[in-house]
């Protein structure tokens, strides 16, 4: 079954679904969905999901943000209903560059892109290589630092290790089928979510193509010279971390916002690493405050 035909068998219940479209970049098939807005010269905003997540997660805030952007949301290649690469481009930079070739595609230039996770990461080394050039970043409890902090070697070593074996993503698939087990993994996020939520956590949980990406994404991913990067973007940047965040150190976002020479840092109260999605609506106003002074020229 391909990932366009796995969309079709549970797009009934999917978010959003009369905004989805296949299209073919960069020897990709990608899931992609288009929110027009009615003025035809306003802002578009491009929205990155993070690791194992899709275009499900911005089911909740796109309603706001669609009040004022022409907005496109993606699937991240294997992830949700797009396509999967080569196991060597689920790196950031192979990533970053099939995403170039998407943007190429469907000819946008997006004045804003909003990045959850690693999605953030993804959307900074973009524009420190020039592959996009927006007004202002937003960073949703964004993955900058190492993962695993100091033990990052052994982390990306077992999770090469997991990635490279070909039982690891039809085992989590299968162990997936119980919802308990998957709404215990998001609850350690510090995040409570929908039932509804939750249930389209667990179909993507269920897919093998998914998992294994998301597996994939983990053992390649490399920050260190990202990090050493960031203090060259000049972009505007907002970063929006979750008090309750159990993913990202709290200290992460401080370090970022020293790093980040035009940079803002928000902590939001009472939500942990899926901020977006358990609080849509305050999300999207600090989001549209800060698009509006980078528009203004006062950010």
């Amino acid at each position: 079954m391909t990932a366009k035909t796995e969309f079709e068998a549970i797009a009934a219940d999917w978010p959003n679904t009369d905004a989805s479209s296949f299209i073919s970049a960069g020897s990709l098939l990608w899931h992609v969905q288009r929110f027009d807005h009615e003025d035809e010269h306003a802002p578009m905003m491009l929205l990155l999901h993070g690791t194992g997540a899709s275009t499900h997660s911005w089911g909740p805030i796109i309603p706001e943000l669609s009040k004022q952007f022409h907005v496109i949301a993606l699937d991240l290649p294997g992830h949700g209903f797009s396509e999967r690469p080569s196991t060597a481009q689920l790196s950031l930079e192979g990533m970053s560059r099939l995403l170039e070739r998407l943007c190429e595609t469907l000819k946008i230039t997006p004045d804003f892109v909003v990045g959850h996770s690693a999605g953030a990461a993804i959307a900074a080394h973009m524009t420190l290589g020039h592959m996009i050039e927006p007004r202002g970043l937003i960073s949703i409890a964004g993955a900058f630092m190492p993962i695993g902090g100091p033990n990052n070697g052994l982390f990306s070593l077992l999770a090469k290790l997991m990635a490279g074996n070909p039982f690891s993503a039809r085992i989590f698939a299968w162990r997936s089928r119980n919802p308990a087990i998957v709404k215990e993994l998001i609850d350690r996020t510090g995040s409570k979510l929908t039932a509804e939520t939750y249930d389209q956590y667990a179909i993507l949980a269920r897919n093998r193509r998914h998992v294994s990406a998301a597996l994939g994404m983990m053992a390649n991913w490399n920050l260190r010279g990202l990090n050493k990067a960031l203090s060259n973007l000049t972009t505007p940047l907002l970063i929006l971390t979750g008090e309750a965040d159990t993913m990202i150190p709290a200290s992460d976002g401080p370090q970022i916002a020293k790093l980040v020479p035009n940079a803002e840092l928000i902590n939001m109260k009472n939500v942990g690493h899926l901020l977006h999605e358990e609080a849509p609506v305050d999300v999207a106003a600090q989001i549209i405050d800060f698009t509006d002074r980078c528009t203004a020229g006062k950010s």
